[in-house]
Order: C-alpha cells, then structure tokens, then sequence
C-alpha cells in the first residue's frame, strides 16, 4: 500500500471507508477467482442498484440546475464585465451554482461506488482481514471505487504510452475528461438543428438529462469490473508466477528478455492497470531481476522469438496472453499480436482460445482451460 503521507484527501478517505466496513467480512467460500452462484446474484444486484442511483443522480443534476434557472431566473442575476469598451454580461452565480452541484454530484458518485466494491468485496469475501498482503488489496478496492489509474508501472520502468506522440495523448485525455459535455452540446445541436424553434430553451437542455445519466452508467460499469478484476487476479498471478518460476527461473536466456517481453505487453496494451504493475513486479522479483528507472524496447518482436528456443517461444506467448487478459480489457491490438505470433509458429494457441479463455475468467469461471494447456505444452510429462 501506498504510504500514507502519499494519499490524498479523497485516498485517504476511501482507505478508512473500505477498512471500516471490511471488520466483518466473511471468509470466501472458494477461491477469489471462482464466483459461485451466491457471489454472482449479489454483484448482478449490486450492479443494477449501482447504475440505477447512478443515472437517476444523473437526471437530478440536470434538473436541479435547469429548472431553477429557467422558472427562477432572478434568483441568477448576470454580473457586467466591461472589458475595451465592451460589456459582457457574465453568469457568474448559474455558474458557482453549477460548479457547487457538480462537486456534490460526484462526491455521491464516489460514496455509491465505494458502496457497491465494498458490497461485491463482501459477497465475495475479499481480502481476508489476516491475509498479509490485506493492506495491498484493500487499497486496490479503494482505486477502483475512486476511478484511479494504477500508474505504478512507470516505478518499474516500463511506460505503456512509449513512442506514442503527446499530442495523441493530450487529445485523449481532453476527450474522456469531457466526453459528456461535448455529447450532450453535438445531441443539441443536432436536435436544435431539425426541430428548430419548435423545442423550447428549457425542454432542449433537459436533453442532457439522459445523456449525463448515461455517461454515470457508464463509468458504474467500469467500477463494478474493475472491482471485480481486482478481486479475481491476485491468486490467479500468484498461479502464474509459479508456473513460470518452475519451469524458468534458472533459465538465463528466458530471464535476459523478461523486461522486453514485460515492456512488449504494457506497449501492446496501450493502458494503465492495477493488475499490469502487479504481475510484472512479482515476475521480477520472483527471477530476481533488479528493477529499472525506464525501460526502452523498439526492437521487433517477431525478430525477438526466432531467435528463441521454442519452449520460451511457447512461455512467452503464454505470458503475453495472461498479461493481456488478467486486466480483463483483451481487445483488437492484443488479438492482432497474439494472431501473428500464432500464424507465424511462435505461439501454440491461437488468439480465438484467448478469447475464451478471457471470457471464461471475466464471468468468474476462472482460467484452468489455460493453465491446463500452459501445463501440458510448457511441462509435458516425461516418457520412459
């Protein structure tokens, strides 16, 4: 866990909130990584409660805005800016309103997420308050409530967005931080555009109603898999550091291109996640390799794998798919990758068995379809 000169206010606040109500917290009836039909019926409930409040407070902040500007108008008087001549009326009290209502909107946003880890924690009985790792898995819960990116893989050296051009990523960031504004101005301009004066000021800015009420559904979704994946990776990377360590760790040639292959997943991925930084630290620190201030890698991967062995051809194809699986975001550039590395004979599966694989370990089934083919391909059984 972070220390706690580190955290901020809200981290802090969402530390003791977590800790608090996890006194309590029953024993999991299985493994983490298996969710059984109670722990799935009590996250399916908890999700639908988690989105309804989430839009229904969506729909409240448009309306506790709009309509009392609109009947109360003197209530939000326009403050004159005269500036070279020109007087500008300014609405500076609808504004330190609106400001006011977009706090408490997303401290109850917070609150609400912050409720429904705590209640998929408690369904799933996660983390066991005497497990020695406790203090890391409940600051994990609390990320996830509070929609932080885990960036701690930079302290390892490896840098998800290497060679990708700043202004990509400054156009990113601008777009998410205000993807909801810029939806609900295009679904009024368009409205406005073909109905014209026919709609009413008031009834053309209720429109945001559920467009903002849709972007809080939105990010609820990803709280609730984020809570889930961050409950079901950690024994599932312990598993494949193990397997990995058995097979491998005295193995030169397999630890040499660790980094690359580790730097070569956090490239492909393009994202930074909890369970990225989790798995590459504990490969580290499991084969003993000294951590990185930066790690650059621009060599060509398929490059890389001809020149290896087949069997670390093979384990490295099964790193890669782990890595790009645990986080529970497998897409189009991971399949992409696992696909050519398959057509070109360096990976025993294809990137079809991924997908399954991903989804059987997103629905809590858990990943045995993988590690039984990882144990049968990586560790065949000795003949006489």
């Amino acid at each position: 866990m972070k220390e706690k000169e580190k955290l901020s206010i809200t981290e802090r606040f969402a530390l003791k909130y977590l800790i608090n109500k996890s006194q309590k917290r029953p024993v999991a009836a299985d493994e983490w990584f298996i969710l059984n039909t109670f722990e799935r019926n009590a996250i399916r409930n908890t999700k639908i409660r988690l989105y309804f409040m989430s839009g229904l407070l969506g729909v409240l902040g448009v309306l506790a805005y709009y309509l009392p500007v609109h009947y109360f108008p003197h209530w939000f008087p326009k403050n004159a800016l005269f500036v070279l001549n020109g007087k500008y009326e300014l609405p500076v009290v609808a504004n330190v309103y609106s400001l006011i209502l977009g706090i408490v909107e997303v401290l109850v946003l917070t609150l609400l997420n912050l409720n429904a880890v705590h209640q998929i924690a408690v369904a799933c009985g996660y983390p066991d308050t005497d497990d020695p790792l406790y203090d890391r898995y409940i600051a994990a819960l609390a990320e996830a409530g509070l929609e932080k990116k885990d960036k701690r893989v930079l302290h390892l050296g490896l840098n998800p967005l290497q060679n990708v051009p700043k202004i990509w990523i400054i156009l990113v960031t601008v777009f998410n931080f205000l993807k909801a504004m810029m939806s609900n101005l295009l679904i009024k301009f368009i409205i406005s555009r073909y109905l014209g004066r026919a709609v009413m000021r008031l009834y053309l800015n209720l429109i945001s109603a559920p467009i903002y009420a849709f972007w809080n559904i939105m990010a609820a979704s990803k709280v609730i898999q984020e809570a889930k994946i961050r409950i079901m990776s950690p024994r599932l990377i312990e598993k494949m550091i193990e397997y990995l360590a058995n097979g491998f760790r005295e193995d030169p040639l397999f630890r040499t291109h660790l980094y690359d292959i580790l730097q070569l997943m956090t490239m492909c991925a393009r994202r930074f996640h909890y369970t990225h930084y989790m798995f590459a630290q504990a490969l580290l620190e499991k084969f003993e390799i000294p951590e990185k201030e930066k790690h650059l890698w621009n060599g060509d991967e398929y490059e890389l794998f001809g020149k290896l062995p087949v069997r670390i051809q093979h384990a490295y194809s099964f790193l890669l798919a782990f890595g790009f699986m645990i986080d529970g975001q497998f897409g189009y550039k991971e399949e992409k990758m696992l696909k050519a590395l398959f057509e070109a004979g360096f990976s025993p599966f294809s990137a079809e068995k991924v997908w399954e694989w991903e989804k059987s370990y997103r629905e809590g089934y858990g990943m045995s379809a993988f590690f039984t083919l990882m144990d049968t391909t990586l560790f065949p059984p000795e003949t006489e």
